[in-house]
Order: structure tokens, then sequence, then C-alpha cells
């Protein structure tokens, strides 16, 4: 069986592409494949786990995705060139014969894939808008360098295949797993509810929150429970504020990824307001789950293909409160009517959405190829090596010198802090010496005041003397007369 080397855009179990992934080298291990797997953070203890568990090699390493702004700054540069080197070398070191990146941001392993002659295959989960807009661009590029790209969904197949140049395109389906998740049992009225985190405007969680204000009007004893973990604080704090400024009661935020779904009870009615989902992993767990939901036209777009959402009935217009409310006020009045009819769809998931069927298009992919279509660059593998040897070198000698600047300026720094200190000592003592000066400055002012009053003292007793001498005199004049 073929070796096969994965690139992940960040690794472990924190977003939807890489959590596809996991399920994807899991079942290829099954088949028999062997997975070298590339990680851009260190891995858990819980991630380290499964790793183990499927014996799956990881390396990690640093490298960007490739905004034009990382692309300028020569720090992402040195780094995005020795991360290319680094995977040059696994590929040739581990022997691997396909290798797959797992996201349209992080272009290193095709380029080494290319170097090696090795088939590169690219699978893609972000739509080229919104947020990754800055992609359309770079699909010249992925397009000639990949033997096929693979979409995360029908929907997303068809504006790459607009957007790339002749290279085959195909698309496949995340696989979530929801055999381990257990719902809460079915006690009280049916909440809204929100298992998607809070990252932002991408998810649209002020305007679920916009929606519920709305349906609280007629439903006062309505419940809204957002059970995504945190990510982004400022939002937050602007839902938070909202809530606050129109005094909205019973919305609570549990902030627990690893009890998502558990905090979640059967006849509660989900809620996706985000204003873009590829394929959706968290409405495809709640129609696996049984649990009721509406979703945006932005978020079901897939579903709505598949056929597992009607758009007429469980969709709303993006941005359109008035149209989610309807919906949601529907669901809440025929909830029994609505659940029997999601039940009767979990036998087709079941099959449709099974890790074997949806990881065929991959399986495909990887046995169909043996060649990279830019396979001319193998002529530069070893200058890819030998001047990443030599960048590490550099790098080694700067970071050496730094090490001895860093020493030195450590010494500096003492030395500027016994100067400091020493200099503390003298102002203290100056400042003693100018109380010291005050003090004789005084004495002198007393001594000359004390001068001052004893010689003018003296000069009046001089002046009384004078008086009365001339007084004696005259009386002894006149004694000597008489």
């Amino acid at each position: 069986m073929k070796k096969l080397l994965f690139l992940s855009p960040v690794g472990g179990w924190t977003n939807g592409a890489d959590i596809a992934m996991n399920h994807q080298m899991q079942y290829l291990k099954e088949l028999g494949y062997e997975i070298v797997l590339v990680t851009l953070f260190p891995n858990t203890e819980k991630y380290s786990d499964f790793l183990a568990q499927y014996k799956i090699k990881s390396y990690r390493l640093d490298y960007t995705w490739w905004r034009d702004d990382n692309l300028a700054d020569h720090t992402d540069s040195v780094t995005n060139m020795l991360a290319i080197e680094k995977l040059t070398q696994i590929i040739r070191d581990e022997q691997i014969d396909v290798a797959i990146t797992n996201t349209a941001n992080i272009p290193q392993l095709s380029f080494a894939a290319a170097a090696n002659n090795i088939p590169h295959l690219w699978l893609i989960h972000e739509f080229p808008e919104g947020e990754f807009s800055y992609t359309k661009e770079k699909y010249d590029y992925i397009s000639r360098f990949s033997n096929e790209l693979l979409a995360s969904s029908d929907k997303l197949q068809e504006q790459i295949e607009d957007a790339s140049e002749a290279v085959p395109v195909s698309h496949f389906y995340p696989y979530t797993d929801v055999s381990e998740l257990a719902l809460l049992a079915n006690e009280g009225a049916p909440r809204l509810i929100s298992v998607n985190a809070i990252t932002g405007d991408r998810k649209n969680t002020l305007e679920l929150i916009k929606i519920y204000q709305e349906i609280k009007v007629t439903n006062p004893t309505l419940e809204l429970v957002i059970t995504g973990d945190i990510q982004d604080n400022d939002y937050y704090e602007l839902l938070k504020n909202y809530i606050q400024k129109h005094a909205l009661k019973d919305i609570s935020f549990t902030n627990d990824r690893e009890k998502n779904w558990s905090n979640v009870k059967a006849n509660d009615i989900y809620i996706n307001t985000s204003k873009q989902e590829t394929f959706g992993l968290t409405m495809i767990e709640s129609l696996k789950l049984g649990v009721v939901q509406v979703a945006s036209s932005g978020a079901a777009k897939a579903m709505i293909a598949l056929g597992y959402l009607d758009e007429a009935h469980d969709t709303y217009e993006l941005g359109d409160i008035s149209d989610a409310v309807r919906k949601i006020k529907f669901k809440l009045a025929h909830f029994g009517e609505e659940q029997k009819s999601l039940n009767e769809m979990q036998a087709r998931l079941a099959t449709e959405q099974s890790l074997a069927v949806i990881t065929k298009p991959l399986v495909d992919a990887i046995e169909r190829y043996s060649e990279n279509p830019q396979r001319e660059l193998r002529y530069f593998k070893n200058m890819l090596i030998s001047s990443g040897q030599e960048f590490e070198n550099r790098l080694t000698v700067i970071e050496d010198q730094k090490k001895v600047n860093d020493e030195r300026f450590a010494r500096i720094d003492e030395q500027n802090m016994l100067l400091e200190e020493r200099m503390a000592i003298i102002t203290q003592q100056k400042m003693t010496l100018d109380e010291r000066m005050t003090v004789i400055d005084d004495l002198r002012l007393s001594e000359q005041k004390l001068t001052e009053t004893i010689i003018e003292k003296s000069a009046k007793e001089a002046e009384l003397n004078q008086i009365k001498n001339r007084k004696l005199y005259k009386i002894a004049t006149k004694l000597r007369l008489l």
C-alpha cells in the first residue's frame, strides 16, 4: 500500500478541516495505507493519543498561511522556505508516495511534492469568497501544482471548477462521528440552541440573538443556549452588550467545546446562522442525532443540494430575521411532526454519510496518479535541501550571535543598574548635603540676626551712656557752682 503525507492547516480537533482529515486518516489506515502527518501546532495529549492509536507518525513545522501580507514579510518568507525544505526532506526520508494538502491556505507541500515528483492532491474546504476571497487569485498555482482538486462539497466543486484551470476537480464530504455523543433527556419545553463557536462575524451569532429576541415576544418562556466555546472575546463582548442593552433574559453561554452536544436536549431546535459553511459538520451532526434544525441560506447550501434540508421549510434567507422567526415558530408549533420526519431521514444518512462512501473519492484519487504535474522541479530538489541546510546553518550562526549579543546587553544592563544604584546613592548624599547646607544657612542667618541685634543693643547702650554722662556732667557742674 502507498505511504501518504498530509499537511494540516493547524492540527488537532479545533476546526472542521482538521476533524475531517482525522477521520480520513483513520479510514485510510484501516485500509492499509501508511500515514505521515505534518502539523503547525504542537500535539495535545488527546491528539497524541489518537495518532498513537492509529500509528500515524507526525512532525511539527513552522509555516504560515499564504495571505499576501505573509508573503511580503521577510521573517515569514524564511519560515516558509525552511518548511518547504523540511517537507522535501520528509518526503525523501519517509519515501512518501502521495502528498495531500488539507486546505487552500497552505502551499508549502505542493512545492515540495513537485520537487520530489510525487502526486499531489489538494483538499479544499473554503469557498473562494468572503474571508477566503484572497484564495481565488491563487487558483492558477493551486491548479498547476495539483494532480486533482477535491472540494468538501459539490457546491464548492462548482465554484472551484470556475476558478481553476484545466485540472480534474471532484468532491468528498467531511465525515462526522456521533456514535459517542449523548444528548440530554427530553425534559421541559424545546429550547433554541447553537453549537457553533463564538468566532466573530462569520458565525453570525448576533443574528441568532436578534431572531430569539423577536420570538421571545410571543414565547416568553423560551430559552436560548449557546454551547460553543468563546474564541473571539471582542465579539462576545458585543453580544453581551446587545443582550444587556435590550434586557434580554434566558440566554446562556456554556463555553464548553468538549461537551458541546451533551448540553443539548433531543427536543431542542438547533439554529445555524452562519454566513457561510462549505459543508456544515454541525448540521450533519444535528441530522444524525435527530435534532430539529433551521439554518441560514449561507450555511445550508450543501445540505439543500444533498436533499437533507428543504429550502422552503428548513432554511431562511440570510439576514431576513422575519423569515427565520416564521420557520422557527412553525417548528415549535409542530415539533412532534418535525422530529418524526427527521427520524425517517437518519437511515438514509447512515448509508450516504458513512466513512467508506464519503472517503471513496479520495481513495480513488490516491490510486489514480504516479507523477507530479510539475515534475520538472525535481531538478531543484537537491538545491532546495542544500539551500535549506545553509539557511539553517546561517540561522544557527545568527542565533549564536544573538545569544552573545544578549549576554553583552545583559552585562550592559547590569552595569546600568549598578550605575543607577550609584547615582541614586549620590543623589541621596546630595540631598543630605543640601539639607545640611540649608541648616547651616539658617544658622548663619540666625547668627547674623543675633549680631545685628547685639550691635543695635550696644549702640543704644552707648547712646544711653552718653545721655547719662551729659546729665551727670551737668549735675557736677551745678554742684561746683554752689
